[in-house]
């Protein structure tokens, strides 16, 4: 591109200003015009008084006075009319008034026109940035299990091995596939929300069942990683599997993910009912996040820092796929952090489900 998106923004404030100058300038002008012409128009009425007294008599001043009404006759000496004065400051004024409400509005409509495109140009800047990282993530994401699954393939196919070796080169590659699997399905799932064809099948859930069984599938793949889970009762909601489910998975796997990156803490999966809502806690000692970017976080492709620095892998999808799912079921996903390398709390709410008692 001639022009870069910094330079292109730069480029039409300065338009802009130039813009704003000119109607600044355009309601001085004109309101300054006003007023000459108002001036000129005294002047020429105070001329016309000024002549008629200085030659025509009293008898020819009644006459003269009759054919122009905006003067008036005093003791023997024709005036300006007061009330014609008035008129015309009346004019000059709305004149003014108008001019600086035309022009005022004009200026506002630059401002709110500079606003929006310092916005939009700023949005197109980050898009431009969350697409880069998503490349770069895709490549990341992609390769690495691609190359594992290879590399196991040919160990196996080259050689022969012990049942054990056999077992775990195995379960390396499942693990990669699962991977492989999960990043595939979040594009697809972040293509249908943005389409608006994800279609969300509430049904009763029991949500401690779940995250039991999320957490024993997921603390298989981090051993080293110290996942404790604390569920209290089946804690019922009303949402849709899949999505609830994806949820639980998100949630658990990046604060282990998280742990594992900063090589310290811990992660508690903690669920409890509470003023008839299910809470889901999942509270790690991880990488953590600056406090501001608690809620950006949730935002289609955005992930904290560059694609190239950054310890954990992913895509930027899973967090906002969790959000919209949450949502879909009236529930509430939130995130805190006191941040960089202080860990992080995820929070997701839902309304707490009464199955309905069945009569005898």
């Amino acid at each position: 591109m001639w022009l870069t998106t910094r330079g292109f923004g730069i480029t039409v404030i300065v338009l802009f200003g130039i813009c704003i100058l000119q109607a600044s300038y355009w309601v001085f002008d004109q309101v300054g015009f006003a007023r000459v012409i108002h001036d000129e128009m005294v002047q020429v009425l105070g001329d016309q008084a000024q002549w008629a007294n200085e030659h025509l008599s009293e008898d020819q001043m009644e006459p003269w006075v009759a054919g122009h009404p905006h003067l008036i006759l005093e003791g023997g000496v024709l005036r300006i009319n007061p009330e014609r004065m008035d008129l015309l400051q009346s004019s000059l004024d709305r004149r003014i008034n108008r001019y600086r409400w035309e022009g005022g509005f004009f200026l506002c409509v630059l401002l709110v026109g500079i606003a929006v495109l310092v916005r939009n140009v700023r949005q197109h800047g980050n898009l431009l940035q969350r697409q880069n990282n998503f490349l770069a993530s895709v490549g990341h994401e992609l390769k690495s299990p691609l190359a594992s699954i290879k590399l196991s393939a040919e160990t196996l196919e080259m050689r022969e091995m012990e049942p054990a070796r056999v077992r775990k080169l195995s379960e390396r590659m499942l693990n990669d596939v699962f991977r492989l699997e999960k990043f595939v399905g979040n594009i697809l799932d972040s293509a249908r929300l943005e389409a608006g064809t994800r279609r969300f099948q509430q049904v009763s859930l029991p949500l401690g069942v779940m995250v039991a069984d999320v957490c024993r599938e997921v603390g298989a793949r981090y051993q080293a990683v110290g996942l404790h889970c604390d569920t209290k009762g089946s804690c019922e909601i009303y949402g849709d599997e899949i999505g609830t489910r994806a949820v639980i998975q998100n949630l658990v796997d990046n604060a282990c993910k998280s742990v594992q990156a900063a090589g310290h803490g811990s992660v508690e999966v903690k669920l409890l009912e509470a003023h008839s809502k299910v809470e889901l806690h999942v509270a790690d000692g991880g990488l953590g996040f600056p406090p501001d970017e608690s809620e950006r976080i949730f935002e289609r492709f955005y992930r904290v820092g560059s694609e190239m620095t950054r310890k954990t892998k992913g895509s930027g999808l899973g967090l906002h796929i969790a959000r919209a799912a949450v949502e879909a079921d009236s529930g509430r996903l939130v995130a805190h952090s006191d941040g960089p390398g202080k860990g992080a709390t995820f929070t997701a709410k839902w309304p707490l489900h009464q199955p309905k008692e069945r009569s005898a």
